[in-house]
């Protein structure tokens, strides 16, 4: 277990929370993590808080004894797997690697120095932090509750995985499915006597692609359209048996102006031209748009201007993060990136340089929204 001692660079904070395997289901080691970060902040002038949710650890700090701080600095400790080699903060050229560098301890490293800079200083800020553990499953995560709690800030910065310092405006939605074909097995030397429904399934998820026009590569840098993938298929039982059964497991992001609920009536309007498919839907979350003409938004993306020399520019995510949640509750929400990428893969990384410049940021920001007096 690290000392409990912080160290005092970005670098250091972000090497400790990376060798940390956080993944959600291995609540040992987020408990940890979120150990070590209240022993980080418990000398600091904060009022501490360490709920539990569905088993799931999570620690939220404020400067103030309230529910409503008028900024929040947000993150989630847990990653995706990742072998031993990919647990440790390597530096190459102008970029760190390692699993979780871009999504997002190192971000979580720029929360916590920042607290930790304004140490003494902390009661002249409204400022809180929330850090949780179940982000990735992402299917009743902890910040959920807590806003249903009662957890309600003025404005949320979660640096959360956007690309290219993109200050975020829109979100896909996801809709996933169990696809299902029953077909008829028997011996695998008499194709022509049975329903292969591994074939009969392909035949389906073909169709699906055409019919959503999602196949790539489609052309679009930008890839601003929906996506079908199809992340689990299982088939088949011994090499010379014609499979009577095929299963998969399907992914459909979504652009705005879309719905989960049509897309569910396209797949099942498909499917009548496709005996043997049977569609059961897992879950279902709509696009969003983010009002990017609110006042914090626009003073988070005149700071960004500033700092980068650049104008902000704002985009698409493909994918969702815990940003959904307080967007959902109309809590204005800033979801911006230091500049990485690879994140969920073995080629994960964040830029040096942008990871200070994002603490650069993120202090200005505060300094303007949340000091008082």
């Amino acid at each position: 277990m690290p000392a409990a001692t912080a160290p005092a660079t970005l670098e250091s904070l972000m090497s400790v929370l990376v060798q940390m395997p956080t993944l959600p289901d291995d609540v040992p080691a987020c408990q940890k993590a979120v150990d070590w970060v209240y022993d980080q902040l418990r000398d600091l002038p904060l009022h501490l808080h360490r709920p539990y949710y569905n088993g799931h650890p999570a620690l939220v700090a404020t400067t103030r004894a309230t529910r409503t701080p008028q900024v929040l600095l947000l993150g989630h400790l847990d990653i995706v797997p990742a072998t031993p080699k990919h647990l440790q903060v390597n530096r190459m050229g102008d970029r760190y690697y390692g699993r979780g560098v871009f999504d997002m301890k190192g971000a979580i490293a720029a929360h916590l120095k920042l607290l930790q800079d304004l140490g003494d200083n902390l009661p002249q800020y409204d400022l809180g932090l929330m850090l949780t553990t179940d982000e990735e499953p992402a299917q009743d995560p902890t910040v959920g509750e807590l806003i249903r709690q009662g957890w309600r800030p003025g404005v949320v910065i979660n640096p959360d995985a956007t690309a290219d310092w993109l200050i975020e405006r829109a979100v896909k939605g996801a809709a996933r499915y169990q696809i299902v074909y029953t077909g008829r097995s028997g011996h695998g030397s008499r194709p022509w006597l049975y329903d292969n429904a591994i074939a009969g399934l392909t035949r389906y998820l073909d169709a699906a692609t055409a019919r959503l026009g999602t196949a790539e590569p489609c052309g679009d840098p930008t890839h601003e359209h929906t996506t079908f993938s199809v992340n689990m298929f299982t088939g088949g039982q011994v090499y010379n048996q014609i499979p009577g059964y095929a299963e998969a497991k399907v992914e459909i992001r979504l652009i705005p102006g879309q719905t989960t609920a049509k897309t569910t009536a396209l797949l099942q309007a498909l499917a009548a031209d496709h005996p043997g498919i049977a569609i059961t839907p897992l879950s279902a979350a709509e696009p969003l748009t983010v009002d990017i003409e609110n006042p914090y938004i626009q003073q988070w993306a005149g700071i960004l201007s500033q700092t980068l020399g650049s104008p902000a520019a704002f985009g698409l995510s493909h994918g969702t993060s815990d940003s959904v949640f307080f967007i959902e509750a109309g809590i204005p929400t800033i979801t911006c990136s230091p500049l990485g990428g690879g994140h969920h893969s073995d080629q994960e990384w964040v830029d040096i340089a942008a990871l200070d410049q994002f603490y650069a940021i993120e202090r200005q920001f505060v300094e303007e929204a949340a000091r008082q007096g």
